[in-house]
Parts: structure tokens; sequence; C-alpha cells
């Protein structure tokens, strides 16, 4: 379990194969940590100008960016885990990529959002509820993709190789 970090980092881009639940959850869980961090940096720096009075408001294009930027970069170094891990349990890694559409979206239409509601008078409500229906179904295809990376992986070899503890 403690070489389950240098491994995961070793493989980066490496999507062929298999990774047990031991070899992956280690790596998922510090590269959610780390994205937890990022974000609460990025909310701080946005935040700076109200903490310091210097503002009246955050700034939201370096509050969206910095989140966005990690969350990025955290779905981009869990990649290729989540494919072998899924790979472990028998099925195609493209299984993990609904989750990643609905990110890209939500990511896309929140700057959009953000920038209508600061200047208009009347935002569109129809954004906002398209919005809102895209996070609920990101948050849907996250928890399945979760409960498929938590099953047991095959215990023989399959067409992803054999087993990796």
């Amino acid at each position: 379990m403690l070489n389950a970090i240098p491994r995961s980092l070793s493989k980066l881009g490496d999507f062929a194969g298999r990774d047990g639940r031991r070899l992956f959850w280690p790596y998922a869980i510090l590269v959610f940590l780390l994205a937890f961090i990022g974000i609460a940096v990025a909310m701080n720096l946005a935040m700076m100008g109200l903490l310091t009075g210097t503002a009246d408001m955050p700034n939201i294009p370096l509050m969206i960016g910095g989140v966005g930027g990690v969350v990025l970069a955290a779905a981009a170094l869990l990649a290729a885990a989540v494919t072998r891990r899924l790979h472990d349990t028998g099925r195609p890694g493209y299984w993990g990529l609904p989750p990643v559409v609905f990110l890209l979206i939500g990511l896309t239409l929140f700057p959009v959002l953000m920038n209508r509601v600061l200047n208009d008078a009347n935002p569109p409500m129809a954004l906002f509820f398209g919005l809102f229906l895209n996070n609920l179904l990101y948050i849907a295809s996250l928890i399945g993709l979760v409960v498929l990376l938590l099953l047991d992986g095959a215990k023989t070899a399959n067409r992803y190789g054999s087993p990796s503890n």
C-alpha cells in the first residue's frame, strides 16, 4: 500500500492494464486532498481584496479560473488511474467519461452565467436551470463512477490483463 502513490505517479499516462483497490484509493485520496488544498488557495486569493478591504467583491475571474484549473488538473491526474481501476472490474475506461463531460459543461457554462448575473438586470433563468440540471447529472454520474471504483476486481485475468494488487 505504501508504494501505491509512487507507482500511480509513475504511470500517469498509462491507460493500459489493471489496478486493484489497494493501488487506486491511496493515490485517489491524495489527489483529492491536494485538489481541496488547491481550491482553498484559489478561493483565498480571489477573496484577498475583500479581506484586505481593497475591493468590494471577490475577483470572480481568478476564482473561476483557479478552481477550474485545479479541478481539471485533478481530473487529468486521475484519468489513467480510474481507467486502470475500471479495467480491473472488467469495464472499459470510457465508463469514466460521463462525469468529465458534465464537469466540462459546468466549467464552461458557469463563467457565462456569472458574467450574465453580474452584468444583466435580467439574468437568464433558463441558463441557471440548465446549469443546475447539469450539476445534478454530474453528481449522479460521479456517484455511479465511485460505486464502480469501489467494486471488487476480477480475481482472474480478464481482457485487460492479470490482477495487480
